[in-house]
């Protein structure tokens, strides 16, 4: 039983390992989730702010456009003027042109404030252009080093895996089944070491009993409470002077 014990134990530590190397694995991808998240709201605000310069520039060439009518609208109207000879109706075209002067004044002011949106859109956009473009590139720097990263941590992953079939090679198939059980069902932790009277996995109070046997080490025990494997500490990793 020393023997499977130590198989376990052994197997234990390389679990152990390994789900570190996946939890680290994980959190370096999220990393890369979250930063590329931050990237792409940028991108999605920088965008936003392009299609409303692009609107305002339409909505400015359509103003434009309207001006220009309306100019032409006034010049025909005062050419009328010279071939009109009833005073009633020459004041008429007079109030027209007036009317139309004024539609112009406004559709100029119009023009105005959509050159000066459009010059506050141009400069908000190349703001936003520029820290984008400073964190994609940032962005890039941090996937290529965590790439790296993950990289060297699946080479040292493999290692262990490799380990891991050798030694469970070596184990019982009905302790090892059991060990497996408790691994997925106990959050990664099939076997603890004991050194005193509580559980180190529930931290619960040990039978005397149960204790005695786990020191005297010639049978495979588990905790009364979440049914772990227990080994006495001292036996496997005896303190040095």
């Amino acid at each position: 039983m020393n023997e499977e014990m130590g198989l376990l134990i052994q197997l234990q530590r390389i679990d152990t390992h390994l789900s570190k190397f996946n939890e680290k694995e994980q959190q370096y991808k999220k990393k890369i989730e979250i930063e590329g998240q931050n990237l792409e709201s940028l991108k999605i605000k920088l965008r936003e702010i392009q299609i409303q310069l692009e609107k305002t520039a339409k909505e400015k060439k359509e103003k434009e456009k309207e001006t220009e009518i309306q100019e032409q609208g006034i010049q025909k109207t005062q050419s009328h003027l010279k071939e009109i000879k009833n005073n009633k109706e020459y004041q008429a075209h007079l109030n027209e042109i007036d009317a139309l002067k004024k539609g112009l004044g406004a559709l100029e002011d119009v023009v105005l404030f959509l050159m000066d949106k459009m010059e506050v859109l141009k400069n908000e956009a190349a703001l936003h252009e520029a820290e984008f473009k400073e964190q994609e590139t940032k962005f890039l720097e941090t996937v290529k080093e965590i790439e790296k990263e993950i990289s060297r941590l699946l080479e040292e992953k493999s290692q262990f895996e490799e380990e891991r079939k050798k030694v469970s090679g070596q184990a019982n198939k009905k302790i090892l089944a059991q060990y497996e059980h408790l691994l997925a069902s106990k959050k990664g932790t099939a076997i603890l070491a004991l050194n005193g009277t509580t559980c180190p996995g529930c931290h619960m109070n040990l039978p005397p009993q149960l204790i005695a046997e786990v020191k005297r080490n010639d049978k495979m025990l588990t905790c009364s409470h979440c049914y772990r494997i227990l080994y006495w500490q001292e036996i496997y990793f005896p303190k040095t002077a």
